[in-house]
């Protein structure tokens, strides 16, 4: 058997026991949180009282080192890159209804390839409003400022530079559940915006074909079948609409689809939470020479609390994603993931993580397999100043050879928070 199948084995075997002890859980059980989101009192930040609202400032200075920076096959070049990462959150400390306005930035400097460098920024604000015990609005608007590195699925293997991006999403959420039996409705819309790069020639390459909006709408029913257990239905229907007419090569790539899922919610404190859902997808596209992309989608969670200092996750998902790759009408992706935490000490914890995901180019010939894995530690000093390390490793196994790569990246941070 291959590693890559070894991991899907791994990843089901591990639900299936979740799934198994669940049976021997009891409905009195006080809640339980994860091993990465425990916060010991003594290690959290205090913040700045401000009124209604508490000030969180915090800051983290990284070094890492990249030893294939353009993720390439061969001849591989590496660089030291130093990020610092600020950041601000103001949330109120109210007793009913809730308001958190978030702003980060995360500023990348390479030693000796510049070009690469990269300024990224969000703003964030949330709001939850209880109208009633049983009815709850939320809302979700954001702007982010980004980047894609060279070796992304629709980044050219010429690019001399980081592609910025620009996205604005705006969501809305209505949540009723008198008894029950409950409702919920999502809005979601997303715009994206791609600026033009340089190629490693000095060429441009017009990224415009690439701007587009999605809407997406989201109608979930759900059922407590019993205390902990939540039976759903839920049906999510898009429009993606890019900003061209038709792209450089004269392709409309505008397209409309659905996503039904059924699926079961559990949550058995101190053992088990977890989200099971599966169900069909299909995306049709406007233009006749793309191809309609469909198949199973699910979606699937998992955090298998194993003892009170060990968590155990799990994930798989399957979605249609867009691409401007010539002659692929999109992108189906499936990823399978599993990853753990330990708590060595109440501010030291480690966490290990493996990763596989596939991606199908509907149309195309392209297929990509990647690997993923990832170790971590972290130490807190005290409520105010804490450090971590981290190493990853990516292999990418294309089908074309030329987008074959492997790539691994060794990381140190120091912090403040107040």
């Amino acid at each position: 058997m291959s590693f890559r199948g070894s991991l899907k084995t791994v990843t089901c075997l591990a639900v299936f026991m979740a799934v198994s002890q669940v049976a021997l859980a009891k409905d009195e059980q006080e809640a339980e949180v994860g091993v990465a989101d425990k916060k010991a009192q003594e290690y959290v930040a205090k913040g700045i009282r401000l009124g209604g609202f508490d000030l969180f400032p915090k800051v983290t200075l990284s070094e890492i080192y990249d030893d294939n920076i353009y993720q390439q096959r061969n001849n591989t070049t590496s660089d030291w890159i130093t990020e610092i990462e600020p950041s601000l959150s103001l949330s109120s400390n109210w007793n009913r209804h809730a308001l958190r306005f978030d702003a980060r930035a995360n500023v990348g400097r390479f030693a000796d390839y510049g070009d690469n460098d990269y300024e990224d920024y969000n703003m964030r604000a949330r709001t939850r409003i209880d109208a009633l015990r049983s009815l709850t609005f939320k809302g979700d608007l954001s702007y982010n400022r980004g980047h894609e590195e060279r070796g992304g699925d629709d980044v050219g293997l010429d690019a001399k530079n980081p592609i910025e991006m620009d996205t604005v999403r705006g969501q809305f959420d209505v949540k009723y559940q008198p008894n029950r039996l409950g409702v919920q409705f999502t809005a979601d819309v997303v715009d994206y915006d791609y600026s033009d790069n340089l190629t490693l020639s000095g060429a441009t390459t017009n990224n415009d074909d690439r701007d587009r909006t999605d809407m997406m709408g989201t109608l979930k029913v759900s059922y407590e079948v019993k205390k902990g257990y939540d039976a759903y239905i839920k049906t999510i229907v898009n429009q993606r609409d890019y900003d061209d007419a038709t792209d450089d090569a004269g392709v409309n790539r505008d397209s409309d689809g659905y996503n039904a899922q059924a699926g079961l919610a559990i949550d058995l404190s101190k053992l088990l939470r977890a989200d099971f859902a599966a169900g069909y997808m299909s995306q049709d596209y406007e233009d006749n020479s793309l191809d309609t992309a469909s198949g199973w989608s699910g979606n699937a969670s998992l955090n298998w609390f194993v003892t009170p200092l060990t968590t155990l996750r799990g994930s798989v998902s399957r979605a249609i994603e867009e691409t401007t790759t010539a002659g692929a009408s999109s992108i189906v992706g499936t990823r399978y993931a599993i990853g753990a935490d330990h708590e060595l000490l109440r501010n030291l914890l480690v966490s290990a993580d493996i990763a596989y995901s596939e991606s199908d180019y509907s149309g195309g010939t392209r297929n990509d397999d990647k690997m993923n894995y990832a170790a971590a530690i972290d130490y807190k000093f005290n409520r105010n100043f804490f450090a971590g390390a981290k190493v990853t490793f990516e292999d990418r196994d294309s089908n074309q050879s030329v987008n074959d790569y492997d790539r691994t990246k060794y990381m140190v941070k120091i912090g403040a928070q107040f």
